[in-house]
């Protein structure tokens, strides 16, 4: 796509907002945002985490985009991808880098998560270990741990931004809190096949985007908005 089809196919989704447009945004612009994530790759964090924090970016920079400034879109989202900077900076000095085991564990969540968005399915653990330039054994390791966390945990699902994970107790009953005072409409929904509150199935993005008529990168987005919500219950 030229930067003349970026800039009309942003103008469009300016107007009517439609979540593909964005889609096809997103994706026009990942050699950016892949070439800047790049320059941080020694930084300690790991890579999903940094692919993740350039596309909260990236999209933060398509919404606060003006053309009415002067500068090009491209230059705009260069710009803006820059604050990567600040979240390796903050993460760094706040300690927030885990043992390795964590670090790959979180891997694999992420990589995991994005794989199911892109396939609509489960990926296979070839599949898995591809992406993460792992070795089968190590990622059927990986994923024996993980399910073994799921099986002894009564709650699933519970990680706002996508992830099967398990949730400290004192979380869980804050999002319970939270989710008890929230309107009946697509949030408390969401929260509920979330946590399995109301004895809700626990649904993963795919099957949520499916139940909603909707599709993942716009669960994805009201996940987010959640959970920014959830740390003022904090």
């Amino acid at each position: 796509m030229t930067r003349d089809e970026e800039f009309g196919l942003w103008k469009n989704w300016k107007k009517d907002k439609d979540e593909l447009k964005l889609l096809q945004l997103i994706e026009s612009y990942q050699p950016l945002v892949h070439h800047t994530v790049s320059k941080f790759r020694t930084s300690g964090l790991p890579g999903s985490a940094l692919q993740a924090e350039g596309n909260k970016l990236l999209i933060k920079s398509l919404e606060s985009y003006s053309p009415d400034r002067g500068a090009a879109l491209n230059t705009h989202i260069h710009n803006n991808l820059r604050n990567i900077q600040r979240y390796v900076y903050d993460h760094r000095q706040a300690g927030h880098i885990p043992e390795a085991r964590n670090l790959k564990r979180s891997t694999f969540l992420t990589v995991r998560s994005n794989l199911e968005d892109r396939f609509g399915r489960e990926p296979h653990i070839d599949e898995m270990a591809d992406e993460m330039d792992w070795s089968v054994g190590e990622t059927e390791r990986m994923s024996k741990e993980v399910r073994g966390e799921l099986l002894t945990s009564k709650i699933e699902g519970s990680d706002l931004y996508g992830m099967r994970t398990s949730a400290p107790r004192r979380d869980v009953e804050t999002a319970r809190y939270m989710y008890e005072g929230m309107p009946a409409g697509q949030e408390k929904e969401i929260m509920a096949h979330t946590f399995g509150f109301d004895n809700k199935p626990i649904l993963s993005n795919i099957e949520l985007a499916r139940k909603m008529n909707t599709n993942p990168m716009a669960i994805t987005r009201a996940k987010q908005k959640i959970a920014t919500q959830f740390k003022g219950f904090l």
